[in-house]
């Protein structure tokens, strides 16, 4: 059996609201400042962030379907950048 808590979630920029960072996480990963790259801290020093669960309640691997998914869809417009 698998765990079921699993969810998927955006940071965006405070001022801009623009959508800088996509991902799947467990427990309080979408708050937290650790391991996150040198594009994520660039954009956070300059403009701070919000964030915002999409979707909770996940298996592990509808979490990273849902992930996946957004940022290719987030990319096909034009909000995403490749990183």
């Amino acid at each position: 059996m698998y765990s079921i808590d699993f969810y998927v979630y955006i940071h965006y920029t405070k001022d801009t609201k623009e959508i800088f960072y996509v991902g799947k996480g467990i427990n309080n990963r979408a708050y937290s400042k650790v391991k996150r790259n040198k594009f994520w801290w660039n954009i956070v020093n300059k403009h701070d962030y919000c964030l915002k669960i999409l979707y909770s309640n996940l298996s592990e691997e509808k979490a990273f379907l849902l992930e996946k998914e957004l940022i290719k869809n987030l990319k096909a417009i034009g909000l995403a950048k490749a990183n």
